[in-house]
């Protein structure tokens, strides 16, 4: 083959690549490091930009990882942008942080940058310069790491979710190379490329090698190939997953919007295929960032096997990696995300109850602050038509008085708290902690729902329970029309 023969087809897959993922005219923007995979991707998009219809940005992020050799990079890059009149976005690592100690720190940092100059260039697509041996060396990787098909279907050529275009997937280093020479292109060398202390590294100069020499000189092309291929069965069973999804799953929300609670029934998981069962705990998990780092096939094969078996077993709370927790209650296993639910105050609703959920240990809060400003926010959402004397609604024929909310205060519960219940004339009591497990509250609430106390017994506990010897109309608000009202109004918000 000729360098212009190579030329022509190296821009006609990029091209091919581009048609089948991007609506023109658009906007792209490249991640460009000054590597010899960037600079020929680079020199490709310029060509195809008048014939295609897109405009081009460039993006540069400087890890200072290479010292001195990165700050060189970044000035090679911008002297490429200044060459070619295209605009840059560049940014480093701040100086003030701990420095980049992985490659994933690296890339988390260098994507954060990236989508963030997606945001400022309004670019439709952020193109990368992945190619057929980074999928290899990826798909390897995952491999001796232990993965699913998700992981070994590597990279996909292009990410719609994050919108990123890997147009290079189909083309070799080898490939570019002989590209790079045919247009006397200049680019940087990255001596950490060298350094055997990277796994990739290791893939790339050792392993590779070993296998082109053992098997077939090709074996890049057939492993790139071949996470093509499993990326097609993959597609498909996520498809089906969130079909699966729709029916098994319901999530819970705060009054602010955050993802509380996902609730996977388990006597309906248990009837799906398993493949679909592992990547519904997956996709569960997945809704938190926690849930998408760190879980290993371990924890979703043990995860399985227990909503499989004996589910009540997993009764009390069980610690799954960065925070997540989950626990089997009834029928259904929830999972949360225990910093998250431990910070929040306000509504939440269980499907049996609406909660009004505090910060345990929370400092105790005059009702004048904490009722009133509650009993405001419902007067605004009912549409209050007079609140000079206490608070009326349209369409209701009771009162709060203002004056009434002063004699109570809200506090969480503590060790010996009980409820006093009136049989006629004759009262007796009940423990707190009895209650609560009777009426089936998740043990991780139990320590953060307000209860609403005066003279040191509790009255109301919002959703739940009402000292019958208050006022009724005052019990309405603060026990039931409140927290509905609330949760209501939230809904609508939503």
């Amino acid at each position: 083959m000729t360098e212009d023969q190579l030329i022509r087809l190296l821009r006609q897959q990029v091209a091919s690549a581009l048609r089948r993922n991007v609506s023109f005219p658009a906007r792209l923007i490249l991640a460009i490091s000054g590597g010899l995979d960037s600079v020929c991707l680079l020199d490709i998009l310029q060509s195809l930009a008048p014939q295609l219809n897109f405009s081009l940005g460039l993006a540069h992020y400087n890890h200072k990882m290479r010292g001195a050799d990165s700050d060189q990079d970044e000035q090679f890059v911008r002297g490429l942008a200044l060459a070619r009149n295209l605009p840059l976005q560049a940014d480093s690592w701040p100086a003030d942080r701990p420095e980049l100690n992985s490659e994933n720190a690296a890339r988390e940092a260098r994507y954060q940058f990236l989508f963030q100059c997606r945001r400022h260039f309004r670019a439709d697509w952020i193109v990368t310069a992945h190619h057929a041996d980074d999928q290899a060396e990826t798909l390897l990787l995952q491999l001796g790491r232990g993965c699913g098909l998700d992981g070994l279907s590597g990279m996909p050529a292009a990410d719609y979710d994050r919108h990123l275009l890997r147009p290079l997937l189909g083309i070799s280093r080898q490939e570019l190379a002989l590209y790079a020479r045919a247009r006397r292109l200049t680019y940087r060398e990255d001596l950490s490329n060298q350094d055997w202390s990277y796994r990739r590294n290791r893939i790339r100069h050792s392993l590779l090698p070993l296998l082109r020499d053992m098997f077939d000189p090709q074996v890049t092309d057939r492993i790139a190939a071949t996470a093509q291929l499993l990326q097609a069965d993959q597609s498909f069973l996520q498809q089906q997953t969130d079909v699966w999804f729709e029916h098994t799953v319901s999530l819970i929300f705060g009054d602010t919007a955050q993802l509380l609670y996902v609730l996977l029934e388990v006597p309906v998981y248990q009837t799906a295929p398993v493949a679909i069962r592992r990547r519904l705990i997956r996709q569960c998990l997945g809704l938190w960032p926690a849930g998408q780092k760190d879980l290993t096939a371990a924890d979703i094969l043990g995860l399985d096997q227990l909503l499989m078996s004996r589910p009540q077993a997993a009764g009390s709370s069980r610690n799954l990696p960065r925070d997540l927790k989950y626990a089997v209650s009834g029928t259904a296993c929830r999972f949360w995300l225990s910093a998250e639910l431990s910070d929040y105050s306000g509504f939440l609703n269980d499907g049996k109850h609406t909660l009004w959920l505090t910060k345990p240990g929370a400092p105790v809060q005059a009702a004048s602050q904490a009722l009133e400003q509650a009993a405001f926010k419902l007067c605004r959402v009912s549409d209050a038509i007079d609140m000079q004397d206490g608070v009326r609604y349209n369409n209701s024929t009771w009162l709060v008085e203002s004056r009434l909310l002063s004699c109570f205060y809200c506090r969480t519960r503590r060790s010996g708290d009980e409820l006093l219940y009136w049989d006629g004339s004759a009262g007796f009591h009940k423990s707190l902690k009895k209650y609560l497990q009777e009426k089936q509250i998740w043990p991780e609430l139990r320590d953060k729902i307000c209860l609403i106390v005066k003279d040191q017994e509790i009255d109301f506990i919002p959703g739940l329970y009402r000292n019958r010897r208050q006022p009724g109309a005052l019990m309405d608000v603060l026990c039931w029309q409140l927290p509905d009202k609330m949760m209501s109004s939230q809904d609508q918000e939503r």
